[in-house]
């Protein structure tokens, strides 16, 4: 049977309701023993976990320390598959959306990347455009094409000036 984060968000009997980001990691793993294992939880998180009798009753009483947290989860048979419900019912997110969310973003992101990339090769192309050397139709800024046309100020040229020297 697998657990996961909406079933333990969900209550913890009929009028008892459990709203989302109320649940503590302590609460989030005894909620989840007690789906797994509806009678003799302790014995099944003694022996799904190797634990100790002590370490058992505090994983189902959610007073766990976080030692015997941590050994729940680098056990073999914790590890993601107890900490990804578990954790997403602390959080309030199960895993999936968040990974969803994290696609939507990273889809966005490169839809901003590309039209930025777009309009800078374009920015580029007009500036190529414009001070064109022998376009002959410089416009305004055949000064500023001759200028570049002859090395004088134009970037990686060899000679230095000055702001405002010619």
């Amino acid at each position: 049977m697998t657990v996961t984060t909406m079933e333990i968000l969900g209550s913890d009997g009929a009028d008892r309701p459990i709203l989302p980001l109320t649940r503590a990691t302590r609460d989030a793993l005894a909620k989840y023993v007690a789906l797994k294992a509806p009678t003799g939880r302790r014995k099944w998180a003694q022996a799904e976990w190797d634990l100790s009798p002590d370490e058992a009753r505090g994983v189902c009483e959610a007073t766990a320390s976080a030692t015997t947290i941590d050994k729940v989860w680098k056990h073999p048979r914790g590890g993601w598959a107890v900490l990804l419900p578990v954790m997403g019912a602390v959080i309030g997110q199960p895993a999936h959306e968040f990974f969803r969310q994290q696609i939507r973003n990273a889809a966005d992101e490169q839809a901003r990347a590309q039209e930025h990339e777009r309009l800078a090769r374009a920015a580029y192309a007009r500036l190529a455009d414009r001070f064109a050397v022998g376009s002959g139709d410089a416009g305004d800024d055949a000064p500023a094409a001759r200028q570049a046309g002859r090395g004088l100020g134009a970037l990686g040229s060899d000679e230095t000036r000055r702001v405002g020297e010619r």
